[in-house]
């Protein structure tokens, strides 16, 4: 256990080896950076403490709503060897501050079969892939992927596994041109085979989203302890098959994210004040999130035949029974669409709520 002097070292060092979180990360992201260390030689994590542009360090402290050895033990779990870390309190400037002292490992420290790394002052995979683009594709999709690596710069967790996927799908329409759209980005394929892909890459973008809403709501919860506080009611049931509050409150943000999942958008904007009062979701962005939705719900559900229930969402030629079909320019455009609004809550989340960055 390190003395009062010494944490008051590390906290004025700006060194590679000594990191800081203004708040309590989740254990995946926790692991991460715990891995990284261990990985990299070494070093100490202050958990409760801000650093501004220039590293310069301000005490914050941590809320005790949480117990945080607990949630240290999840993160210690996800990783296989377990890495030697010392870890506690210490009360510094009148407030907590949570101490992490990761010792280099002689082996590799894997997170499900993955090994992080320090890069400077981040935690890197190790393995992270360079998406490369053919010489002769398409320049939209090349320039989507572009703005894509920009917004992977200063990023949430959550914003950073969404853009992972999303530049995994621009690979994939980047790779299947003949299959996917044979006459030009603005013609739909006529191959059953690329009909099936288009539906599928699609929805899995929409999911995607809908995954970060779900995955920013648990980070602002787990920031800030008192936004979980509500008269919503929950069964005991609810809360014994959840291991611990972590659990709890992922629970709680994919509970509420399930509204979307039935396609309200608007509802779920409703129903999270921490959302609407990000200021992101106009009227006429929920109008344009709705109408994504349905098309993923019309793949999902009915092979891309259209309903009845789509019609109230889409103004057409199409009726009833007709296929709605999507061109690779329409998944490249709701893909930028998505990924600028995802970019702009990450943004906000990050300066209202203090959310740690990758």
């Amino acid at each position: 256990m390190k003395t009062i002097e010494e944490v008051y070292t590390l906290l004025r060092q700006k060194s590679p080896s000594v990191d800081s979180s203004p708040i309590l990360l989740p254990s995946r992201q926790l692991a991460q950076v715990i891995a990284g260390f261990s990985n990299s030689g070494g070093g100490h994590l202050l958990i409760g403490v801000n650093r501004d542009a220039v590293g310069s360090a301000k005490v914050s402290g941590l809320s005790t709503d949480f117990n945080v050895s607990a949630m240290t033990n999840k993160a210690l779990d996800l990783l296989v060897p377990k890495p030697p870390v010392t870890y506690g309190f210490h009360h510094l400037q009148g407030q907590q501050v949570f101490l992490l002292t990761i010792t280099a490992s002689e082996n590799e420290i894997l997170l499900q079969g993955k090994k992080f790394i320090r890069d400077g002052n981040r935690t890197v995979d190790s393995d992270e892939q360079i998406f490369n683009f053919n010489p002769g594709g398409e320049i939209k999709i090349k320039e989507l992927a572009q703005k894509l690596q920009v917004y992977s710069g200063k990023t949430t967790d959550a914003k950073s596994r969404v853009i992972t996927h999303y530049q995994a799908a621009l690979k994939i329409l980047d790779n299947l041109a003949k299959l996917l759209y044979p006459d030009g980005l603005n013609s739909p394929t006529s191959s059953h085979e690329g009909k099936i892909l288009t539906r599928i890459l699609y929805s899995s973008m929409v999911d995607n989203f809908e995954i970060y809403l779900s995955d920013i709501l648990y980070a602002i919860y787990l920031a800030n302890p008192n936004t979980l506080k509500s008269s919503a009611t929950v069964t005991l049931e609810q809360v014994l098959n959840c291991s611990d509050i972590e659990d709890f409150i992922q629970f709680y943000a994919k509970d509420k994210i399930s509204k979307m999942k039935r396609g309200s958008v608007k509802t779920f904007i409703k129903d999270n004040k921490l959302i609407a009062d990000l200021n992101i979701f106009t009227r006429q962005r929920i109008e344009d999130v709705e109408t994504v939705l349905q098309v993923r719900h019309l793949y999902a559900h009915s092979n891309g035949l259209i309903d009845e229930h789509f019609l109230k969402f889409y103004r057409g030629p199409l009726t009833v029974g007709d296929e709605y079909l999507l061109t690779t320019g329409d998944i490249l455009e709701k893909l930028d669409y998505l990924s600028e609004l995802i970019e702009l809550t990450d943004n906000a989340v990050i300066h209202k709520h203090n959310i740690s960055t990758l």
